[in-house]
This record gives C-alpha cells, sequence and structure tokens, in this order.
C-alpha cells in the first residue's frame, strides 16, 4: 500500500491555484425539461415543434420523433409549443418527469387566435 503524506502548507497551496467558480447572486441554476410532442388527432410524433420559454429567448426544436430537452432556469416553467397546422399551446412543464404533449390540429372552429 502506498500512502502519500503532504504538509498541510502544501495542499493550501494546491487549493489556491485551483479553478474557481464564480456565479452572481441573480444566477439561476438551469434545469432540463424533457418532452414529447404529438398530433391529437392521430397520435403521431410531431417534429419541427418550436419550444420556447415564454418571456426568453431560450427554445429549442423537436426531432424527428417528437422529442425536445431544453434547459430552462426555474423547477416548472410555462412553454410555448407552436408548429405550423396546430393550435399554439402554453403549459408549466415538470423537470422530473417526461412531459407529453398533444396539440390539436387547426380546424375552421378553433382558429380564433389563443392565448
Amino acid at each position: 500500500m502506498l500512502v502519500i503524506a503532504c504538509s498541510q502548507e502544501t495542499r493550501e497551496r494546491e487549493i489556491a491555484n485551483e479553478p474557481k467558480t464564480v456565479s452572481s447572486p441573480n444566477e439561476e441554476e438551469m434545469v432540463l425539461i424533457r418532452g414529447k410532442v404529438f398530433n391529437y388527432a392521430d397520435s403521431s410524433a410531431i417534429s419541427g415543434a418550436i419550444i420556447m420559454l415564454i418571456g426568453s429567448a431560450i427554445g429549442t426544436i423537436t426531432d424527428d420523433e417528437g422529442n425536445f430537452l431544453i434547459n430552462v432556469p426555474s423547477e416548472n416553467p410555462k412553454l410555448a409549443i407552436a408548429v405550423e397546422g396546430f393550435k399554439t399551446e402554453k403549459l408549466v412543464m415538470k423537470s422530473d418527469s417526461v412531459n407529453y404533449i398533444y396539440l390539436i390540429p387547426n380546424t375552421a372552429d378553433n382558429m380564433l387566435p389563443n392565448d
């Protein structure tokens, strides 16, 4: 068994030379949100849906299987999910599980803008 000993002074010098992480008081911890977007009419995955954190420029797009990952600065953020041909949804997402979102296709009956 090999034992290496170092003095307190040596360890203090090592600590002083280690890189330091500095965070501002307003900096929030980022949370990863996972989800999958589906067509409500036929349960098919929707690729190319835009996922945006409301009130920010943070966003992403769903992949070919409707999956998305987005890093956001809060535990349960409100996201807008939009894609041409479907009603836009604004939903609060959970950070501790996969979020399944079903978008309603636009029809003549539901073409009014939603908030």
